[in-house]
């Protein structure tokens, strides 16, 4: 087993621990939610509320977030920590969880941005679809780790830094290359970017539908994978060639992997007319379609 490898720069860092953790201990409904597309919905809210204050990197708002999932990482049973480092001079905290089992020899990893845009001129900006959605899908994934693809090694990220050239996932980059585990031992990085909206349907009026940009080399498991679950799926950007590499090479975190040759797949329901504006809110999520997109993820990661 590889040695376990935390921050070592606790002083400049947020300071995690079991003890501080107010925001999470209060939200109703969390100790026994009726069903995952409640848990969903209960950790959207959360991160979209005002205490969040949009999740804008360095701020108090993204602070009480990152010790919200930190706190559900570890009561997931995962081993939690957090990394922090800076970006254009701004404080970061990326928050790690994993789960290592001692005979899997390779590693899964499951990313998803925590930082949004933040308040902008007296205007919250909550990021409910970009990207609460696809942190709330991370814990919902993390939560089923202890059944989750049991022959690989896991790590779940909610990591920091997007909005300053997507130093969050390089960070992720540079703490798997110092734990020497490069691309031969990785069969999968996974990102998951607001994948909340059925707003922006690929086919006119069905809204239960996913993107999973890399995804068509996996194309039979995906099929496998949707049975019952019944989303149309899609391995590209709308159609679009240009917006494909844009938004799977260029544009999302997991960029950092695909220059370094990591198979990478995002899964993401698209940019709506929302997206990074104050509408952007819990209401215009759909916690039903949310809930069946994760469990295609859950059931396509445990056929790897």
């Amino acid at each position: 087993m590889l040695p376990v490898i935390a921050d070592t720069s606790k002083a400049a860092g947020l300071g995690l621990t079991s003890s501080v953790h107010e925001p999470y201990a209060r939200i109703p409904g969390y100790s026994l939610p009726a069903s995952s597309k409640d848990q969903l919905e209960v950790d959207v809210c959360f991160l979209s509320d005002a205490e969040c204050s949009g999740r804008a990197s360095g701020t108090p708002g993204y602070a009480a977030a990152a010790m919200y999932v930190y706190r559900r990482f570890a009561d997931s049973g995962l081993h939690t920590f957090e990394r922090s480092f800076h970006a254009d001079g701004v404080p970061c905290h990326n928050i790690i969880g994993e789960r290592q089992r001692p005979l899997a020899r390779k590693w899964i990893i499951i990313m998803a941005r925590l930082d949004g845009v933040g308040d902008h001129d007296g205007k919250r900006f909550p990021g409910a679809d970009a990207n609460a959605s696809g942190v709330a899908s991370l814990l919902s994934l993390a939560d089923s780790s202890s059944e989750l693809a049991p022959g690989y090694n896991l790590i779940f990220a909610a990591i920091d830094g997007h909005h300053h050239s997507m130093s969050g996932a390089e960070d992720l980059y540079k703490l798997l290359d110092m734990r020497g585990i490069g691309r031969r031992d990785v069969q999968m990085v996974i990102n998951i970017e607001e994948i909340g909206s059925c707003l922006s349907p690929v086919v006119k009026g069905w809204k239960s539908y996913i993107l999973m940009l890399g995804g068509e080399p996996y194309e039979e498991m995906f099929w496998r994978s949707n049975a019952g679950i019944s989303l149309h799926l899609n391995y590209d950007y709308y159609g679009s060639s240009s917006f494909t590499d844009l938004f799977y090479r260029k544009a999302s975190d997991q960029k950092a992997f695909l220059t370094r040759g990591f198979p990478c797949v995002m899964f993401t329901s698209g940019i709506t007319m929302n997206t990074n504006r104050s509408e952007d809110t819990p209401s215009t999520l759909d916690y039903g379609v949310l809930g069946r997109r994760v469990e295609l993820i859950r059931r396509w990661v445990g056929m790897l």
